[in-house]
């Protein structure tokens, strides 16, 4: 009796460590997924979003209407990309809000003028970062979740104002 159970543990500890390996590339296959499902319309919008928009304000007024209303609004969260550039875009992306991913990101970079490669890989870091941060948060729980988005929250008020300060004394 006693050999049959140590056999079945035995056999159980394979398939738990066989598991273990197929949940760690079912979450890889998810997180690469999700990167390029995000990043799929990023250098198109980047890209092709003035002309689009300038064919469309043209053609119709109530786009007109509609595309000043997106670009005032994307405008007013462009604060701190303006000031950052590279590094602020990055940031924006990586903030797991709504309305601060990949595709504000990309709009914010278009209404800039920021250079094509300089917008995407921002874009691209914003969302690794982003859904890394994410993951940590869900797999914390609510209460360690709640702690560190408080952490994390004054971790980025004093970044943000360390770098305003940097930016400052450089121009200066």
């Amino acid at each position: 009796m006693r050999l049959i159970m140590l056999s079945y543990i035995r056999v159980r500890q394979k398939h738990n460590l066989f598991q273990k390996k197929r949940n760690q590339v079912q979450i890889i296959n998810a997180i690469s997924g999700f990167i390029c499902r995000n990043m799929a319309p990023v250098p198109f919008i980047i890209l092709y979003l003035k002309p689009f928009a300038s064919f469309l304000a043209g053609r119709n007024q109530s786009a007109s209407r509609f595309l000043d209303m997106l670009f005032e609004n994307a405008k007013e969260k462009s604060g701190p990309v303006k000031e950052f550039q590279w590094l602020g875009l990055m940031l924006f992306v990586a903030v797991p809000f709504p309305g601060t991913g990949a595709w504000t990101g990309a709009i914010i970079a278009s209404i800039l003028d920021m250079p094509f490669w300089s917008a995407v890989s921002a874009n691209f870091c914003g969302v690794v970062l982003a859904g890394l941060l994410v993951n940590l948060l869900v797999n914390l729980g609510l209460k360690y979740a709640t702690i560190t988005g408080i952490i994390l929250f004054f971790i980025s008020t004093f970044m943000w104002s360390i770098l305003r300060h940097i930016s400052k004394s450089s121009s200066l």
